[in-house]
């Protein structure tokens, strides 16, 4: 029933709910009759299913993935390459893709009408599409996954002591427990000597692993206090080094050597 609109009597209006299936109608005002009118309804395209191949950073060593993009959205390392594949609820001609606010990508049309994007990740956010349907209809923001953006965060590293303070007799050998651990990989784990006030140092020991490298290492290097090496009465300062596959390394300091009369002391 048609309601007629305040201060004229000549103009009526109604309102009703299309759904989303075309509907036809006309108007009835006594014995008069209209033709009848067709409503097309109009539905945005949307994004019905999205797949995503992750190829990490060289650094990680870990081959590539291909993953369904659920609720909880995607997380991947910094430097990661995305191809994202998206299934759409209505043909599309075209659309462009945003990531975490940046710079639209274009979106390509594959066979059997998904579209693709690529991409490297560079920072959290939403991934957002506008999507443009075979009928001209257009969805600006059709939302399509999150983005977590892993940075690779720097190895851990310490030199695990037996005791407080060592005495310890000339060319007497010091076993250097080392814990070393990383997010990705361990590249390398060093023992390095120098002495004190000097900031040249000297590569004691070493391990290097093959990337992606244990995340994990539990080294055991042994040092010899020879006084050739070690000149008595100085003072040696020694550093754990811990290196990952990305180049980041993180260094601690934890043993310094002195000579009391008859051997070296380390003060933990």
């Amino acid at each position: 029933t048609a309601r007629g609109l305040v201060g004229d009597t000549r103009r009526f209006e109604a309102r009703f709910d299309v759904g989303t299936a075309p509907h036809r109608y006309r108007v009835l005002a006594g014995a008069a009759r209209s033709p009848w009118f067709r409503v097309e309804v109009l539905l945005r395209p949307e994004a019905a299913g999205v797949t995503a191949r992750l190829v990490p950073p060289p650094y990680a060593g870990r081959p590539p993935e291909d993953v369904i993009v659920g609720p909880a959205g995607l997380v991947a390392l910094v430097g990661t390459t995305v191809t994202l594949h998206v299934s759409t609820s209505r043909p599309c001609r075209e659309g462009t893709l945003a990531v975490a606010g940046g710079a639209p990508l274009a979106l390509a049309r594959e066979a059997g009408g998904r579209l693709t994007a690529t991409f490297p990740v560079g920072r959290s956010g939403p991934v957002v599409a506008r999507l443009v349907g075979e009928d001209g209809v257009v969805n600006a923001e059709a939302a399509l996954t999150t983005l977590a953006a892993v940075e690779d965060a720097l190895p851990t590293v310490r030199l695990e002591a037996r005791a407080q303070s060592l005495v310890v007799s000339p060319g007497e050998a010091i076993e250097l427990p080392i814990l070393a651990r990383d997010d990705v990989g361990l590249k390398a784990v060093r023992l390095l000597g120098s002495l004190e006030g000097d900031a040249k140092e000297v590569d004691l020991w070493h391990v290097a692993f093959p990337g992606p490298g244990p995340t994990a290492s539990r080294e055991r290097p042994v040092v010899t206090l020879d006084p050739g090496g070690f000149e008595p009465g100085r003072t040696y300062r020694f550093v754990a080094e811990a290196e990952d596959q990305a180049l980041k390394a993180h260094s601690e300091v934890r043993l310094q050597f002195n000579e009391l009369a008859q051997g070296y002391v380390a003060p933990m």
